[in-house]
């Protein structure tokens, strides 16, 4: 059987209606017409995007190389360039939740902070708001916009609350679980509250997990987080972590690919509890397992170590990054604060000038100078005791 076995047998008209190769009949003509602007036509079909949608959620589907280059061109530009972004934010705003998957729960803060209350499941396109709690459970999520600066993605089992917002201070608790921030905004304009530090955005995307215990892990993708707590800062890259504990000062940073042994050797010796031999053992593991990839870690363990031990640190990251010649080993082990500043900026991250700059409130620095002039300037050596 044949395609032609199957055309119907009649009146030649009758071959237009099977494949329009006939003379049409007048009435159908006239039909077809009418019908016209119905007719098949072959182009894709548009859907308009979802409401509500951030402004910001094709930045998460942008390959990591092409987030690193736009997000930090737009820090630069909103830093140097004005009004790149409008980030003006009307104090006591909730934040949007623009996406939900799973159980997500809204619960009012108790008398101690805590979620207390008759809880309500959260949709799209609720608001978050302050002295709220957002709740998720298991296999569930959800993503709010912070103002206008950015995207926050909390993820299952989490708890975050809405602490404050307003144009200069978007700030959220992270109780427990785990969120992912992308922030395009000038340095400490976004801030996360754990149990054991205060995470401040410097202009990046990082992700931020909190243990039941309290104990935190902070890994940034792009920019820079710096850790603050008990006097103590700690200054994280884009590929670097740092663990935090609760009622410690933050940990010291490291890379994502320094080895184990340096990994589990420099917990040992930010949160050991031992005889200061131990600490002296865990420091030499460090020091040996260190590369030069990892002054970024030395750097830090300056400030956090004194005497003899400080000298070790000293050498060996002399021996990774030679010291400027402005800087001695007597002044490194008198804790002069040029020195580390100088020996930092040759580290290759930017100079302490700059560093300081976004260590105050970005209001203070828009303001200009005579802002700032009576304001004392934070060291960016750590300020917590030494080992």
């Amino acid at each position: 059987m044949t395609p032609d076995d199957l055309r119907p047998r009649g009146p030649e008209p009758d071959d237009y209606l099977w494949d329009r190769s006939g003379p049409a009949d007048p009435t159908i003509d006239r039909v077809e017409h009418a019908l016209s602007s119905l007719a098949h036509r072959p182009i894709p079909l548009e859907l308009p995007a979802p409401r509500g949608a951030s402004r910001f959620e094709w930045l998460l589907r942008l390959p990591a190389p092409a987030r690193v280059a736009f997000a930090a061109a737009l820090v630069v530009a909103s830093v140097f360039g004005g009004r790149v972004l409008t980030m003006r934010w009307a104090s006591g705003r909730g934040f949007e939740v623009v996406r939900v998957a799973g159980e997500v729960r809204l619960a009012r803060a108790g008398e101690r902070g805590g979620a207390a209350g008759a809880r309500r499941t959260l949709a799209a396109h609720d608001r978050l708001r302050r002295g709220e709690w957002l709740e998720t459970g298991p296999d569930a999520g959800a993503r709010l916009t912070i103002g206008t600066i950015g995207v926050v993605e909390v993820g299952s089992r989490s708890r975050v609350r809405l602490l404050e917002t307003t144009t200069d201070d978007h700030r959220l608790s992270l109780a427990e679980g785990e969120l992912r921030a992308i922030i395009i905004a000038p340095p400490r304009r976004f801030f996360v509250e754990t149990p054991a530090a205060l995470a401040v955005d410097l202009g990046c995307a990082y992700t931020l997990n909190v243990a039941p215990s309290g104990a935190s892990n902070l890994s940034v993708d792009i920019g820079w987080v710096s850790l603050e707590a008990e006097g103590r800062e700690s200054f994280i890259p884009a590929g670097a972590r740092c663990i935090s504990l609760p009622g410690r000062p933050p940990g010291t940073p490291c890379f994502n690919d320094a080895s184990a042994a340096l990994k589990n050797a420099l917990h040992a010796f930010d949160f050991g509890i031992g005889a200061a031999s131990v600490a002296d053992s865990a420091l030499a593991i460090v020091v040996s397992e260190s590369r030069r990839e990892d002054a970024l870690t030395l750097w830090h363990l300056l400030s956090r170590t004194r005497g003899a031990v400080r000298g070790s640190v000293f050498d060996a990251l002399a021996a990774r990054v030679p010291p400027p010649p402005a800087v001695t080993r007597a002044g490194i082990l008198a804790g002069e604060r040029g020195m580390f500043d100088a020996w930092w900026d040759a580290l290759g991250y930017g100079d302490t000038a700059a560093w300081r700059r976004w260590l105050r409130p970005w209001s203070d620095v828009a303001a200009g100078p005579a802002a700032t002039s009576a304001r004392v300037e934070p060291a960016v050596v750590a300020n917590a005791s030494a080992r």
